[in-house]
């Protein structure tokens, strides 16, 4: 499944970024939910064998799967998640969660349209490097990556426009 998502992601960009804003007012990703199914024991015995006191997803897909687990076998440690894109969307929420690490100052907004206390989430910011250890190029970095040298890395949103798929 990781290996389709990140296939997708390479290859076909624009198809997700429409399949994205569509689940927004149209809940595909609940078909998550389903499929959380298939890997529901494993993940349990999982969460048993290292015998986690609490348990942090980082990725919807993943949220999905945990939440089921947690809602199937009656878990009692705490869950959380953190939501890695600059915008909330509605794919990470779920009754199971019982905290929301965000960077988007939007919480409130999104928490009463989607029926989430607000105290459930906590406004993170967005983690920044102070030290320079990372020193790559820009011309390896786009090349490890596998982006054209030439092409502007733009978007066709900026924050507000994104603030506002949420409302």
């Amino acid at each position: 499944m990781v290996k389709s998502y990140f296939q997708l992601i390479k290859t076909g960009p624009l198809l997700w970024r429409k399949a994205y804003f569509y689940a927004e007012k149209n809940p595909i990703f609940l078909l998550l939910d389903r499929v959380a199914t298939l890997f529901s024991d494993k993940l349990f015995s999982l969460i048993k064998s290292y015998r986690c006191n609490f348990i942090i997803s980082t990725h919807p897909f993943v949220t999905a799967f945990l939440s089921r687990v947690k809602r199937i076998k009656k878990l009692k440690q705490p869950f959380y998640t953190i939501i890695t894109d600059f915008v909330l969307h509605p794919a990470y929420v779920r009754n199971e969660i019982d905290g929301y690490f965000t960077a988007s100052p939007h919480i409130e907004t999104f928490a009463e349209k989607h029926k989430v206390s607000a105290e459930q989430f906590y406004h993170t910011g967005i983690p920044i490097i102070k030290d320079d250890v990372i020193s790559l190029s820009k011309t390896y970095a786009r090349f490890q990556l596998g982006l054209d040298q030439t092409d502007k890395i733009s978007s066709s949103l900026q924050e507000e426009d994104w603030a506002m798929r949420i409302m």
